[in-house]
């Protein structure tokens, strides 16, 4: 046990990043398209 827990330690927070940074993407792109739709509609 004592061998896998540095294992998980030092492979957790290299994962974190990288779906914060997926996330942080997916919102920025969410947020442009909400903001296209809000600007068109009120265009219309």
């Amino acid at each position: 046990m004592k061998n896998h827990s540095p294992l998980l330690h030092s492979n957790g927070p290299r994962q974190r990043p990288a779906l914060q940074e997926l996330t942080r993407a997916h919102i920025e792109s969410f947020d442009l398209a909400v903001g296209e739709g809000l600007h068109r509609a009120v265009q219309v």
